[in-house]
């Protein structure tokens, strides 16, 4: 099942982030041990099997897609409105993907850490921030069922250039999976066509 932080232990996290940042996201305490709870992470009701994420690379950035892609199978049964609630990602932040989180987002600050552990932007801008809220939304607003050779083309095209991310998909029209997924495929011709497309060419 899907995991979750309820809201006011939520809070309470937040509110000793310095202990959380010192035992936990820089310590090798884990979240239960740090704040003395067994169940302090709870399930849901909404259906997910247990699974890993990817920490191979060298380079963490190069896992974006097949991290994505596990995230897109594992957690397809999330609503666009479940997949936007920090109670959700925050636990799995803090807890089921904390070594995920150490190895991909290693914070060099409390700041740091609560950029990419919990929800500190705006509402929406934090869905591409959060460390694992970013692997579910680029997923579903980048699959495309319709393409028979490779449904997840266009994921792979927009992590290729993280700057695509930020400028694609966390503004306003990135509300609508098909008009993202027109652009994205519209640079990826333009590109097919030699035209050189830089953070320049995305912006306009």
């Amino acid at each position: 099942m899907v995991k979750f932080i309820s809201e006011e232990t939520l809070l309470e996290i937040k509110n000793n982030k310095a202990v959380l940042y010192k035992e936990v996201v820089s310590g090798k305490k884990t979240l239960q041990e740090a704040f003395n709870s067994e169940k302090i992470v709870r399930e849901t009701n909404i259906a997910s099997d247990d699974f890993e994420l990817d920490m191979s690379a060298d380079r963490p950035e190069t896992t974006d897609v097949e991290n994505i892609k596990r995230v897109h199978k594992h957690m397809s049964a999330l609503s666009e409105s479940q997949a936007s609630d920090e109670r959700i990602w925050s636990a799995y932040t803090l807890s089921v993907f904390a070594d995920y989180m150490r190895y991909r987002w290693p914070a060099e600050s409390e700041t740091a850490m609560m950029n990419h552990y919990f929800f500190s932007y705006s509402p929406k801008r934090s869905l591409f921030r959060n460390g694992i809220a970013r692997l579910w939304w680029i997923g579903h607003l980048t699959y495309d069922a319709s393409r028979e050779d490779n449904k997840f083309a266009l994921t792979e095209y927009v992590c290729s250039k993280q700057d695509h991310i930020n400028l694609l998909l966390d503004i306003n029209f990135g509300n609508n999976p098909s008009i993202v997924r027109a652009v994205i495929k519209a640079l990826m011709d333009s590109e097919a066509e030699g035209i050189t497309v830089d953070r320049e060419v995305v912006r306009k």
